[in-house]
């Protein structure tokens, strides 16, 4: 369509602050008891939930906890892990066997129905790895709360994940980072006591430990223990098939785990390196009854790792769902219509439905635009192309000159 100027784009556009109703959570940092008001009964819910789970599904235990641990190490503890996608953390090569997302899922929608738009993803899953440690007969301690969720979660972020064979070297390095100490780091993979491993990550060490020679087998394994090991992981096995981190008490958690090292029982290399470098081993040794009480350590740890890099006060959201970030998922529709009564009446149709379907993602308001755009005839020049730079992600894109985009500023 042709403006009354040659060669001249002429764009227009109305905005729309369309309130949808604001959640907004206060505080400005993490701290114990941020619900007691809001929302007194958040924790049992979460707790309850865990329980029912836990009864009909065991592994959800080390499932929530290491779900846990690789949303902390991937730009902090803000449930980024959750979001789904084609391209999100979630689809990464290490996170493609974590469990339990059931749990956060249920404890989520019990917790709208109670205090809708208060509790966010990121502390229900802090607090549900806590109550599953517990439920393994592990330890108990204070989770503060006061987390927001994450808009952002992408595949590529999670190369900083500690491997199943770093050296102590780069595991340290790893742990450094994000302001973890030596001793956590040993406390926090200590978790394995209750974890699982598939053979597909260990079995190299029983059959070809490329590091000393090919066929070779690890010489940190105890060759007592190669025949059970075997057994578990036959060679071209069942690369999926799971085995107990901790062929002592698979299902307790305690300092076992511990004591496998020690023996050389230990299943990823990179957990046995915990005993054969020297600077790991003088914790272990006192995690197994040397100075340092396993139980009190790791839920200190617990406690620094679940604080990294939190997202509180007007930073982040709280999402209704946890598997979807509200801001960035944004609608956006082109129309080519004839006539401008004809357009902006079929905008306005898709465009106040599409708002409204916003608000079943997002607990603040949406910032919803309607615009305009008038392109001389003479240019190539498309409305996608006018808004190709545009900082709201299309999920649509239809060529066209009338549209409309909305986008979640959620502020709860």
């Amino acid at each position: 369509m042709a403006s009354g100027h040659s060669n001249q784009i002429f764009i227009s556009f109305t905005f729309l602050l369309i309130a949808l109703g604001a959640y907004l959570v206060h505080g400005q940092g993490t701290r114990v008891g941020f619900y007691s008001t809001t929302c007194p009964t958040a924790e049992s819910i979460i707790r309850s939930t865990v329980q029912t789970h836990f009864r009909s599904n065991p592994t959800i235990a080390p499932g929530l906890l290491r779900m846990l641990f690789h949303d902390c190490f991937v730009q902090g503890c803000d449930a980024s892990i959750l979001i789904d996608g084609s391209n999100t953390e979630k689809t990464a090569g290490p996170n493609l066997l974590l469990r339990g997302y059931e749990v956060i899922t249920d404890a989520k929608t019990k917790l709208e129905a109670a205090c809708p738009g208060i509790v966010s993803c990121a502390d229900i899953l802090a607090l549900a790895a806590r109550d599953s440690v517990v439920l393994t007969n592990g330890p108990s301690w204070v989770v503060p709360t006061g987390r927001r969720d994450g808009r952002v979660s992408l595949a590529s972020d999670t190369a900083n994940l500690p491997g199943f064979t770093d050296s102590i070297a780069v595991q340290k390095q790893k742990f450094s980072a994000l302001g973890l100490n030596t001793q956590d780091l040993v406390a926090l993979v200590g978790g394995h006591t209750i974890g699982t491993s598939a053979c597909q990550f260990f079995s190299y060490r029983m059959y070809n430990y490329t590091k000393v020679g090919n066929g070779v087998v690890d010489p940190s394994i105890n060759p007592a223990f190669l025949p059970q090991l075997r057994a578990l992981c036959p060679q071209n096995g069942d690369g999926t098939k799971r085995i107990a981190m901790d062929t002592g008490s698979p299902n307790k958690f305690d300092t076992s785990y511990f004591a496998n090292l020690r023996s050389g029982r230990g299943i990823l290399e990179s957990d046995q390196m915990l005993w054969t470098d020297a600077s790991t081993k003088t914790f272990v040794q006192r995690f197994l009854g040397a100075g340092l009480n396993f139980n009190l350590e790791f839920g200190k740890s617990m406690v620094k790792m679940s604080n990294i890099g939190v997202k509180t006060g007007n930073a982040g959201e709280i999402r209704k769902g946890c598997d979807a970030a509200c801001n960035g998922v944004g609608v956006w529709l082109l129309l080519a219509c004839d006539g401008v009564t004809r357009r902006a009446a079929r905008a306005m149709l898709l465009f106040l439905p599409a708002c409204d379907s916003a608000s079943s993602l997002c607990h603040g308001p949406c910032l919803c635009g309607l615009w305009a755009v008038s392109i001389n005839a003479d240019f190539s020049l498309q409305a996608t192309d006018l808004v190709a730079d545009s900082r709201l992600p299309p999920i649509r894109r239809v060529q066209g000159d009338l549209g409309f985009f909305l986008d979640c500023e959620s502020g709860g």
